[in-house]
Formats: structure tokens, sequence, C-alpha cells
């Protein structure tokens, strides 16, 4: 089996991170497939919808205006069509404490 190429999964994290930058919802969801699993600091999200609609509220509370820093750990294909990214981020908020 041929390996898949990690600059087109890397294609696709940067469209997310620059979906995150933009605090749009619905093109970071978009960028997954639609049975994607994702996990995050305590939240699990079980497909695409379940994305979508926790970043359309974090986006318009808490990380609104904020800057995401990412670094890809690892990234594994277990098949030829799937790939397990492994990264770590964080989210620096722009807004000031009262």
């Amino acid at each position: 089996m041929t390996q898949p190429d990690d600059r087109d999964v890397r294609a696709v994290l940067d469209d997310i991170y620059a979906a995150f930058a933009a605090g749009d919802p619905e093109k970071y969801a978009s960028s997954y497939a639609e049975d994607a699993t994702v996990v995050m600091p305590g939240l699990w999200l079980p497909d695409r919808a379940a994305l979508w609609s926790t970043m359309e509220q974090l986006f318009a509370g808490p990380l609104a205006g904020a800057t995401g820093l990412f670094d890809v750990q690892s990234i594994r294909y277990p098949t030829a069509d799937t790939a397990l990214v492994l990264s770590r981020g964080a989210a620096r908020s722009t807004a000031r404490p009262l």
C-alpha cells in the first residue's frame, strides 16, 4: 500500500487553522468528514454536526477573536483514506479581563 502524503493532510489542517483564525465555524467544520470524531480538552465530538455546533458556540463566546496556536505531533494512516492526527493546540484570548 502506498503511504499517503502528509502534505495533503497538512493542507486540510491549514484550512482548519485559517477558519479558526477567522472565527468561522462552518468553514472549520466543513474540513472534517461527516463522521469524524474530534477530541478536545473536556470535549468529545462524535461527528461534524457536533463539531460545527460546538465551534459556533465557542466562536460566539469564549473564543471570539482568539488566536489559535497549533502543533501537529503525528499523522497516522490506518487505511488509505483515513488520517488520524494528533496535535497540540492552544487558544489565546484577545479579551481583556474586567
